[in-house]
């Protein structure tokens, strides 16, 4: 069982982010073979699917998709933003559509998951458990 809106799950989230921040500032190495990039290209996609999921888990006020694609349109503009500010990087419109298409998409699943009460992906099965719910 995990417990919805708590500090560990807010720490897990701030330190997701904070992590996506540095992968998405800092420029990837040049010499990278294949193998490498497009594993680090996987995990940047997993961690804004992620982040997007875990944002209504982690905290009671993304209640609505509404706060969702406000918080996902913010994240991914100041994220461009500074990358276009920053040499070896470039302000993309597309990298941002899709980084706000998977952080809405992780958002919108999340949402499902609160709703019922569970997370269900496969053999996983997570109860969420918050004492502000009535049966």
């Amino acid at each position: 069982m995990v417990r919805l809106f708590s500090v560990k799950l807010r720490v897990v989230w701030m330190l997701l982010v904070a992590a996506m921040i540095v992968v998405e500032v800092v420029p990837r190495p040049l010499w990278w073979s294949p193998l490498p990039y497009y594993s680090y290209q996987i995990s940047k996609l997993l961690g804004f699917l992620i982040v997007g999921y875990l944002t209504p888990l982690s905290f009671w006020s993304f209640s609505s998709l509404g706060r969702g694609v406000s918080f996902g349109l913010l994240s991914t503009a100041a994220i461009e933003t500074i990358q276009g500010l920053i040499e070896g990087h470039r302000f993309s419109f597309l990298e941002m559509f899709v980084k706000l298409t998977l952080l809405m998409a992780g958002f919108g699943l999340a949402l499902l998951a609160r709703y019922d009460k569970h997370i269900h992906i496969g053999p996983l099965y997570i109860d969420l458990n918050d004492e502000h719910w009535r049966s």
